[in-house]
């Protein structure tokens, strides 16, 4: 294309001033290029191929080869030099520029059967039954491989309109709009990617984060380089509308990209990610450079398609590789939730600084049009700072306002979380009746409180007789269930103000505020005649009874220890006289 058709982009295409392709000669070349790749392909992928299926034999999956770094340096180097030439276009001679598209076709070929090798054998990889997310993971290096072959088919078809109508392609080109079908494949396989089970809330807060990043590259990608093409009239509004699709299409697969980065644990799906997130990102930037020049009245060049596709698929293919890899080996695609905290948390060192970036980021676009001279991009260019940033401010409110939410959620959660520890520390595993420690504790309030308002306060210890006969006769799950049993029993009888805990073993002690002896010694008497009655553990002939000590408050004891001494020998005194029996502590003083 000469300087005069792609400054102004006329609709009539001059022939090129070239003599025609010889068909043999290029066959001649083109063959022995393609055998070595296939020939390259066949070793290369070959032990990929047994360890595959291996993997199918075996219970155990069998980790597959993947390309070596400075293979894929080389590749990635070679293909993005191969993508420049392909774009500039330098030689002059018809050969050499045949040579470029014939090399870049047969190029895209490859990475896309690289993408499909091993496709089909994950596809039909039997899973197992409610994994219907696990099988849809499978189709994504299928997908990545569809995208891979949907470009190649668009450079062929470049190719084939720039070889058999022997003019000089204008834009846009059938290759432009067959290239918009990259996308489709690319995003699909994005979506797929395994991401572990977050709340509403979490995903919620990592959208507002994937959608301030890309506000931000939005708002300076219509600020440097749409405004220009935009407001430019050398532009028609296919090529405008074209170009605009093509922006929304990289922008929208990197928000996808970001969604899924920012919930994912596993260290295999994050290289994939990088991987496609770098693709992405070239592919981006070899749009803006061929934008740029399009509307650029200075520019001389014949160009050819993207100068980063050649790169960008390159990535994707061996991010198809990677994800292949990650789904043979079998490893878990989530993680724990402690993982997946401390793995956040490094992002959280970035979020700190993001309020601040923006702020920065505003403020230099403000000062880079207060010291410019105005010209006809300052207008649109004050408007994109405008809705940009109040986009993004709005956006950055409601983040806040959902963190807000979030703490306040955790804190109640918390809360109960602590309360219910506090119930389990304090009550016994077995029968969940307060336990020894909440029992001490408590019998020490309660008499302080009888000190202080000059009130009694009696306890019952209760022992259930000869229950080592229970374990031995009825097993120790049964004598669980006896215990459980009692427990409740004995709890029933009590008014609310009273507290029965498990002493040890199958002994419980019962306080009883402001009840005397007599009132004490009553209860502790329908507590036994209704344990000998009750049948316990469904056993018609399993019948327990217990002997009970009451003390009581200052008749007895007027010191915690002494007090529980002096039911327990009350207890043992009921057990002396033969058992299930209530016997009332001696009102002997002289023990304290």
């Amino acid at each position: 294309m000469d300087h005069e058709n792609h400054g102004h982009h006329s609709n009539t295409s001059e022939p090129i001033p070239r003599s025609s392709p010889d068909p043999l000669l290029v066959a001649k070349f083109l063959l022995p290029v393609f055998v070595k790749i296939n020939l390259y392909r066949y070793r290369f992928f070959s032990t990929a191929a047994m360890t595959m299926a291996a993997s199918h034999d075996s219970e155990t999956p069998a980790p597959t080869t993947s390309i070596p770094r400075r293979v894929f340096v080389g590749l990635l180097l070679g293909s993005l030099v191969l993508g420049a030439f392909t774009f500039l276009r330098p030689f002059r001679l018809t050969f050499g520029g045949q040579l470029l598209d014939a090399l870049s076709i047969l190029y895209a070929l490859f990475l896309a059967l690289v993408c499909f090798r091993g496709s089909w054998g994950l596809l039909s990889m039997v899973g197992p039954p409610g994994t219907g997310t696990q099988t849809g993971r499978r189709f994504i290096p299928f997908l990545l491989g569809m995208s891979t072959l949907w470009a190649a088919l668009a450079l062929l078809g470049w190719v084939s309109e720039t070889m058999w109508t022997q003019r000089a392609s204008t834009y846009p080109t059938l290759f432009h709009v067959l290239e918009l079908g990259v996308y489709p494949f690319f995003i699909a396989a994005v979506l797929l990617l395994p991401s572990p089970n977050l709340s509403r809330l979490s995903r919620l807060r990592i959208l507002l984060d994937s959608l301030i990043i890309l506000a931000t590259v939005v708002t300076l990608y219509v600020y440097v380089f749409a405004v220009p093409m935009l407001v430019t009239t050398r532009l028609t509004l296919l090529e405008k509308t074209l170009g605009s699709l093509f922006v929304t299409a990289n922008l929208v697969s990197l928000f996808c990209l970001l969604f899924v980065a920012f919930q994912t644990v596993h260290v295999g799906i994050r290289k994939v990610i990088a991987l496609l997130t770098l693709a992405m990102v070239i592919f981006l930037v070899g749009h803006v450079v061929y934008y740029t020049l399009l509307h650029s009245a200075e520019a001389s060049l014949t160009t050819g398609p993207d100068p980063g596709l050649l790169g960008s698929l390159t990535l994707i293919a061996v991010a198809a590789q990677t994800m292949r890899r990650v789904l043979v080996q079998g490893t878990p695609a989530e993680r724990g939730p402690t993982v997946l905290l401390e793995e956040t948390w490094a992002f959280a060192h970035w979020k700190i600084w993001l309020v601040s970036i923006l702020v920065l980021i505003f403020a230099l676009l403000l000062v880079s049009l207060a010291i410019q001279p105005a010209n006809v991009y300052t207008p649109a260019r004050l408007q994109v700072v405008e809705f940009g940033g109040t986009g993004i401010l709005i956006l950055l409110v409601l983040r806040q306002l959902l963190v807000t939410h979030e703490l306040y959620i955790l804190k109640q959660d918390l809360r109960e979380t602590n309360a219910q520890l506090d119930r389990l520390a304090a009550s016994d595993p077995l029968t969940g009746v307060p336990n020894y420690r909440t029992l001490v504790n408590t019998l020490g309030e309660e008499l302080e409180r009888a000190k202080a308002q000059q009130t009694t306060c009696s306890i019952l210890f209760m022992d259930i007789d000869q229950f080592k006969a229970v374990n031995d006769q009825y097993g120790h799950a049964v004598g669980d269930l006896v215990l459980c049993q009692v427990a409740g029993l004995a709890a029933s009888l009590l008014r609310s103000e009273d507290c029965l805990g498990r002493w040890g073993g199958e002994e419980f002690v019962a306080i009883l505020p402001g009840q005397g002896p007599t009132e004490a010694f009553t209860v502790a008497e329908r507590i036994r005649m209704r344990v000998s009655e009750q049948v316990f553990a469904g056993q018609k002939d399993l019948h327990v009874s217990c002997s009970l000590g009451v003390a009581t408050y200052p008749q007895m004891a007027t010191e915690r220890e002494w007090l529980l001494i002096c039911a327990d020998q009350a207890m043992y005194e009921a057990k002396r006289l033969g058992r299930n029996q209530s016997c009332l502590a001696k009102l002997e003083k002289g023990i304290i």
